[in-house]
């Protein structure tokens, strides 16, 4: 056997320690052990969710088929359940509103989408969403980055993209003065 000379040299070598070098050997193993475990325990634990928000009718299914599967999901669905793939859909419906919170407490980032063609009647409720998620103090407190999609601006009697922000602009410091 090949291996029985190494043992007897490790037996050999074994004699030779004294118990307070081993009792040392183990404390240090234990001890690096017992850090790894606590640093893996109590590491930040870094997300790869994308959570893609915005009222219903705004374009986040057709979205994210497009990002998933690379094309553009058939028809018009409005999602109820959460499509979940590499990023994370919710609906506005007040069932997953929850969901939304949740999805944003673990999130690496926020999509916001909005639609550019109708974005005038609802321009209030889409305010107020965004508002909320902004004001979240999971989004605040983490620094959560957010992206605000303008959905269908190629359209031709779509609101622009300028349009779209100032507006929102307006209706967030609207919401901040009505809260004071």
């Amino acid at each position: 056997m090949h291996l029985k000379p190494y043992c007897e040299e490790f037996l050999h070598y074994l004699q030779q320690v004294t118990p307070v070098q081993l009792y040392v050997a183990i404390a240090v193993l234990v001890f690096t052990v017992l850090l790894l475990s606590f640093t893996r325990l109590f590491s930040r634990y870094k997300s790869n969710t994308i959570v893609l928000a915005g009222l219903s009718g705004s374009g986040k299914t057709v979205i994210y088929y497009q990002l998933r599967g690379g094309s553009a999901h058939q028809g018009t669905v409005t999602s109820i359940d959460p499509n979940e793939g590499t990023f994370v859909l919710h609906s506005e419906t007040e069932k997953f509103m929850l969901l939304m919170s949740l999805g944003i407490l673990v999130a690496a980032g926020v999509v916001f989408v909005v639609d550019g063609l109708e974005f005038l009647p609802n321009c209030r409720a889409v305010s107020e969403y965004l508002y909320d998620i902004l004001t979240k103090s999971s989004t605040v407190k983490r620094k959560v980055p957010l992206f605000i999609f303008c959905n269908k601006v190629d359209n031709a009697s779509a609101h622009s993209k300028e349009f779209i922000r100032k507006q929102l602009e307006k209706e967030i410091s609207f919401s901040e003065e009505r809260l004071q």
